[in-house]
């Protein structure tokens, strides 16, 4: 037990007690840096509660003046940002009449009675599609204001992310920890030569070398979101080093080799898979992550859900309809391609045509003609539907298969016909080409090569779900074609529509929505494939 003496010889802090250039009444520490503190207040006469940053600026120490610079730099940022998710700045400046004559600086910002998303993935280890899909679009809209402001984060992380509980039982994300941030159109940055900003195991490849763009926060966004369905992050390592190898050399791990029980969507995957691209470049720009998030709430929570979500609620994850459904007015600025099931009632002529949506003029996808599988995911084309539909023909992109009627039953039974043993086809080859020629393929961020392309695929790997593959060529809307199982070679011509005369950003980036049977919409006109058989 501590004497009396003991505790009048405890230190105290000078400033609690006292009320900051007459607004800011500081009742507590409530955490502590080298350079820095972080107190807990009320500002008067709102008697709002507050958190109020702290430091010290009369040192000539080289760090603790970059410290201070990023300090006032991150007062400055939050100043121009006014979001729900982000934390929200009341004040800041210099402290009048400083305790001991030290000349100090403070932020007040709004103070969060909440968890950090690194607590969260701490206690659940990995969340739901549904759980995810929630945090995600919250910290989307964040990142967005702050981009539309000039602002990029650079350090985005689970623990620069606090998840605050509301009274209806929903939870709102906030963004926090701007001070690292940088502001382009002011040239603002408080990088030097040598220094690296960021967290490794977040930092998008290009950080290694210094540079640091909107691409950036998406690349670390698109990380964090992956930890969440699967339970760790894309890349380890130990070292710095380390971190920057795996990133630029090694390829993204499948998210279920790595966790098979992880909760997600093809979509979902897909999506973050192309904000993970190793080029800047070949990332989505925010709105195009927001246009196939749409898609991809969809899928969790309904077409309501996906509107309950855009106000920061909660919804309840249900099955998505088995009743045809469209896109509405979602508009897509660039071109999915899937193998689409068609039905149809005569013979196959052996070459198929699939285009996508033009405009804003909707298609209904096509009826299914097998019963939906019992699960929240959307089941992807098959290439050949075998079912017991007779005297339809199903076309897909890798052949077309004719159900034969049966043959009325007679009395006399069928001679019997010699049989050829069968032969197990383990692969195929998916010669992929464009019009124009010589655009790029990749797989997963990784360069395949250029078209025409010949691509061997093992039968297992497309067994459960497509591989999609990116086609990208400059002056062109880039293509997301996905390839499905197939017993012959499959031969594809994908024609490439020109850019739109306004595209949203150029070059196009290859994010986009992976191929669903809700087919693609394209506001540079439709793209066509054909089947060569």
């Amino acid at each position: 037990m501590s004497s009396p003496t003991a505790e009048r010889k405890r230190p105290t802090d000078p400033l609690v007690g006292t009320l900051i250039n007459g607004k800011f009444k500081i009742e507590k520490a409530i955490a502590r840096g080298g350079m820095g503190r972080i107190y807990y207040g009320t500002q008067a006469p709102l008697d709002r509660p507050v958190a109020v940053k702290v430091v010290k600026a009369d040192t000539v120490n080289e760090e603790e003046s970059q410290f201070l610079k990023r300090f006032l730099l991150e007062a400055s940022i939050l100043a121009k940002l006014q979001h729900p998710n982000v934390v929200t700045l009341f004040d800041y400046g210099r402290i009048e009449n400083a305790p001991n004559g030290h000349e100090m600086y403070f932020i007040a910002m709004e103070y969060l009675d909440g968890v950090t998303l690194s607590e969260r993935i701490r206690d659940l280890g990995s969340l739901t599609a549904a759980e995810t899909l929630t945090l995600f679009r919250q910290m989307a809209r964040g990142l967005r204001e702050a981009h539309a402001r000039g602002v990029v984060h650079r350090d985005l992380k689970p623990s620069n992310i606090i998840i605050v509980p509301e009274a209806d039982g929903g939870e709102i994300v906030k963004i926090v920890d701007f001070g690292i941030g940088k502001v382009e159109r002011e040239g603002q940055d408080l990088t030097r030569d040598g220094i690296l900003v960021g967290t490794p195991k977040y930092m998008a490849p290009e950080q290694f070398d210094g540079s640091a763009s909107p691409a950036s926060d998406i690349y670390a966004l698109g990380t964090i979101i992956y930890q969440l369905l699967v339970g760790e992050v894309p890349f380890a390592g130990s070292t710095m080093a380390e971190f920057m190898m795996a990133k630029l050399q090694k390829p993204i791990p499948p998210m279920r080799e790595v966790n098979p029980v992880c909760e997600s969507t093809e979509l979902l995957e897909n999506l973050v898979y192309g904000m993970l691209a190793r080029s800047p470049a070949d990332r989505p720009t925010l709105d195009e992550v927001f246009q196939q998030l749409a898609y991809c709430e969809e899928e969790v929570f309904g077409s309501n859900g996906a509107r309950l979500l855009s106000t920061g609620s909660r919804p309840v994850a249900t099955a998505p309809s088995s009743s045809s459904r469209s896109v509405g007015a979602l508009k897509v600025p660039y071109t999915i391609v899937a193998p689409q099931p068609l039905l149809s009632n005569t013979p196959s002529s052996g070459v198929s045509s699939i285009t996508g949506f033009t405009g804003m003029t909707p298609r209904p996808m096509a009826t299914s003609a097998r019963p939906p599988a019992p699960s929240t995911k959307r089941a992807f084309p098959l290439l050949a539907l075998v079912g017991l539909l007779l005297g339809f023909v199903i076309v897909g992109a890798a052949g077309a298969f004719a159900l034969r009627s049966r043959a009325t039953a007679t009395n006399v039974p069928p001679e019997p016909q010699p049989t050829a043993p069968a032969l197990t086809v383990t692969s195929f080859v998916l010669h992929l080409d464009s019009e124009p020629s010589g655009a790029a393929v990749s797989e997963k961020g990784a360069v395949l090569g250029s078209t025409p392309i010949d691509i061997k695929i093992e039968r297992e790997s497309v067994g459960a779900q497509p591989r999609s593959f990116q086609i990208k060529k400059d002056g062109f809307t880039n293509v997301i074609y996905a390839q499905n199982d197939s017993e012959v070679r499959v031969e594809q011509v994908v024609t490439l529509a020109p850019e739109p005369a306004h595209p949203v950003k150029s070059p196009a980036h290859a994010g986009g929505k992976p191929a669903g049977n809700t087919g693609g919409r394209s506001t540079g006109g439709d793209s066509e494939i054909r089947l060569k058989r």
